[in-house]
């Protein structure tokens, strides 16, 4: 009975181990590279969040020096808007809308309302002619 052992050449094994060192040298690489890289983005969002923390008063201030307009002294007047089946008034269009989808479902607009609102259209209309 023979035992058979491959013996390789000690110049091959050498190559080979010296390829793995280099593969595993060339991978430590790339992990400092992205190391550094991970660095300089999170030094950049920490930048981020200290202008983000003061971007609130920033804006304060700015909103401070601005002229505050009072309309009803330059000529509008703030008008409130009326519901044309049930009396009730809302300061915005979107809250009257929100009202009509919720309070009047299936209410339809009739023609008198639509001739009211091309009324309310010449109104403003001629407020602007009047600028």
């Amino acid at each position: 009975m023979s035992i058979f052992i491959k013996i390789t050449e000690p110049n091959e094994l050498r190559k080979a181990i010296l390829v793995s060192k280099i593969n595993s040298l060339n991978s430590l690489k790339k992990c400092e590279t992205d190391s550094d890289t991970r660095a300089k983005v999170k030094e950049k969002l920490t930048g981020l969040d200290k202008q983000l923390e003061i971007l609130p008063d920033e804006v304060k201030g700015v909103i401070a020096h601005m002229p505050s307009l009072d309309m009803d002294k330059v000529g509008f007047k703030s008008q409130l808007l009326q519901c044309t089946i049930c009396g009730q008034t809302f300061k915005t269009e979107k809250m009257l809308g929100a009202h009509m989808k919720k309070g009047h479902p299936d209410e339809k607009k009739s023609p008198s309302e639509i001739a009211a609102i091309e009324r309310q259209i010449e109104a403003i209309e001629k407020q602007i002619t009047e600028l």
